[in-house]
């Protein structure tokens, strides 16, 4: 017993060094009520307020674009041209693809009414003209980030069905419209924004995973690798979670090459969800290592009716991204 007490006291002391001998000056004392009652006052005010402005105004996700046809800077947002959705709705997490010399803009379009988001295409062309979304899937738990992409000819789609708890493959049996799950990728896993990269004969799954209840879905990404797209089993990384900052591990986008470098867009969760974006340069991508670097950091400052951007995609020259923007009931 005196062995472990003298233990303590020596570990106590070891760290008194830390703290500060100077006293504390400051008498605690408890508020008034006079002041209880500002607190509350104030507390009272702000909501009101909130409620006032609600009626005059709302928050909504909306779409930009860029035609780079200058080979401007693409992460400058800007220089890019608003989509703006019906007001009773929100478009998000844009996805381009183009196949036939059509460009398709593919959505998260969410009816407030309906209150889950559910999955639609549309047509742009390079001055940003766009047909009306065409629902292309629809569930009973809430459907987002619409990932597309083309593998040995066929068109495949990864939405993120978090609320269902897996991941799904989708197989385009008549592009665009026309969708078919072809797998579980995973099963009982809560796993957001999921993005496919394939390199040389390697499948790439980057995926942030919340692994308890009460964690954030912000914080971890986790990378899997397999080499075929209909495995039963993806390798974890060993390095896995391969990023733990919740300003720069969830997916944004596509994977994309420039000058034969390799980036990754990103959430910055940082103040709220999806407030800003970031583009990495992934300088390692192997079985055993892991590595990026941030080269451009996005925020919504250039606009004070934005308070988001989360998302970064592009097909050749034309560039798509998201904002939320406060916009006008009556106007």
């Amino acid at each position: 017993m005196s062995t472990n007490i003298e233990l303590f006291d020596k570990k106590i002391n070891s760290n008194a060094s830390i703290y500060s001998d100077k006293p504390i000056t400051i008498p605690f004392l408890p508020p008034s009520n006079i002041e209880i009652l500002g607190f509350g006052t104030s507390l009272y005010l702000k909501k009101a307020f909130q409620v006032i402005k609600s009626k005059f105004q709302f928050d909504q996700w909306a779409l930009i674009f860029f035609n780079n046809k200058n080979n401007e800077n693409p992460y400058d947002l800007k220089k890019y041209t608003k989509i703006l959705p019906p007001k009773d709705r929100f478009w998000a997490d844009p996805f381009l693809i183009k196949h036939n010399d059509i460009t398709y803009l593919f959505i998260e379009e969410l009816i407030y009414k309906n209150k889950l988001g559910h999955l639609a295409v549309m047509e742009i062309d390079d001055e940003g003209n766009y047909t009306k979304p065409q629902t292309i899937l629809v569930k009973d738990y809430h459907l987002s980030y619409p990932f597309v992409f083309q593998d040995n000819g066929n068109f495949y789609m990864i939405p993120e069905t978090s609320g269902n708890n897996d991941i799904q493959l989708y197989k385009a049996t008549n592009f665009p419209l026309k969708w078919e799950l072809e797998k579980v990728i995973m099963k009982d896993v809560v796993a957001v924004d999921t993005t496919i990269y394939k390199e040389d004969d390697t499948y790439w799954m980057f995926t942030n995973i919340k692994k308890h209840k009460g964690e954030s879905k912000h914080v971890e990404l986790n990378l899997f690798s397999s080499n075929s797209l209909f495995a039963d089993e993806w390798m974890p990384h060993p390095l896995n979670p391969i990023v733990s900052d919740i300003k720069t591990a969830r997916p944004a986008g596509k994977l994309f090459k420039a000058k034969n470098k390799l980036y990754r867009p990103s959430q910055n969760c940082s103040n709220h969800y999806g407030y800003g974006l970031n583009i990495s340069e992934i300088t390692t991508l192997s079985n055993n290592d892991f590595k990026e670097t941030i080269i451009a950091a996005i925020k919504p400052d250039w606009s004070k009716s934005i308070n988001c951007t989360h998302s970064f995609n592009s097909a050749e020259q034309l560039y798509i991204s998201d904002i939320k923007i406060k916009r006008n009931r009556f106007v």
